[in-house]
């Protein structure tokens, strides 16, 4: 119930209707000497966890956020599932023995031991704010910098497990929501523009509906250029996106504008009288919902509200919700249209 419990201190009240749904940030760094995690010895691991441990121990004495630790081999599948949902993805190979994970008092920012890297943080957010998401990322690294010599090259930068991620060893990942560019099909004119700025674009991987516009944008590269660069160039790539999502969202539901509005209807009472409600079918239907209330054809709700039923829509969250793992399809349908009905009674559409 620990990653549940974290989940559910998401507070984005304050979040803007745009099209970024949620900006996450990863870092990976490795300390100098020690080979990676997927050569070295046991009491190299322990060596990284001890030293990640005292600085950790440090930073909760003077930072604003607070670490909590968790033992990543007591985490059942399910948590480790809903962490990966959330942006927080563990290897598959390895020794979980390990591996620690330190998650902070509130939710958005975790850090891993031992993973593909010695040190992974994580610094989440559906704001769409770049700058903030990364200072606040920037200012950890720059602290654990202080006790701990990362492995760095003058040609090549920060050294990481990953050819791909050496450089800055910053991953940047949104998801955004872009109806109006998805039905006009101009989504390869718009990757051949990520392209220049150095992010790749592509559906995400529960898009398999009808209707579920959500892609994932991410940096090709990590080299020859600067973690704040890398985060200027997407915000300004995301100008262009919201200039271009409002025009081709305006040109669409012109044409549209009664099927917009009554599979956004239909959607609402789907979720508010299903009995057994499969992922699929959920998650298509909360696509429609999220549409209509970005584009004020339903009841005002805050962006926070719609994430959350995304959230719980997801098997391992239901699976969590009532603590049993394992759940049969069959059951697992009913408890998810249980969850969401009285989610969706409680906002009050």
């Amino acid at each position: 119930m620990i990653v549940k419990e974290w989940l559910d201190k998401e507070d984005n009240s304050n979040s803007e209707w745009n099209s970024i749904v949620q900006t996450r940030l990863k870092l990976a760094r490795n300390m100098a000497g020690i080979p990676f995690p997927d050569n070295m010895t046991t009491a190299e691991a322990a060596e990284v966890n001890d030293k990640v441990s005292q600085v950790v121990q440090k930073w909760n004495e003077t930072g604003s956020v607070k670490f909590t630790p968790v033992s990543v081999s007591a985490l059942s599948e399910g948590e480790k599932n809903l962490l990966l949902e959330s942006g927080i993805d563990f290897p598959e190979s390895g020794n979980s023995q390990w591996r620690k994970l330190y998650l902070s008092d509130s939710w958005g920012m975790a850090i891993l031991t031992n993973g593909d890297d010695h040190f992974t943080a994580w610094a989440l957010s559906h704001d769409g704010n770049l700058t903030e998401t990364w200072e606040k990322l920037s200012k950890l690294d720059d602290f654990f910098s202080q006790y701990i010599p990362f492995a760095f090259d003058h040609e090549f930068g920060y050294l990481t497990a990953s050819p791909l991620m050496a450089g800055t060893g910053l991953s940047v990942r949104e998801t955004v929501f872009i109806p109006g560019i998805s039905q006009l099909r101009q989504i390869e004119n718009l990757a051949g523009k990520l392209a220049r700025s150095g992010y790749r674009i592509g559906a995400m991987e529960r898009s398999a509906s009808e209707f579920f516009p959500f892609y994932v944008i991410e940096n090709s590269y990590s080299m020859g250029v600067s973690e704040k660069g890398l985060c200027n160039r997407l915000e300004e790539a995301n100008k262009n996106i919201e200039f271009v999502e409002d025009k081709a969202w305006n040109t669409w539901y012109s044409a549209h504008e009664e099927l917009c509005k009554d599979k956004a209807w239909r959607a609402i009472g789907t979720l508010s009288y299903a009995r057994s409600l499969p992922y699929r079918e959920g998650v298509e239907c909360f696509a429609w919902i999220y549409n209509g209330i970005r584009h004020k054809l339903l009841p005002a709700q805050t962006k926070a509200k719609c994430l959350q039923l995304l959230k719980m829509l997801s098997t391992s969250y239901v699976e969590q919700k009532v603590q049993q793992e394992g759940l049969s399809e069959k059951d697992s349908n009913r408890w998810r249209a249980v969850i969401v009905r009285e989610f969706i009674k409680a906002m009050n559409i």
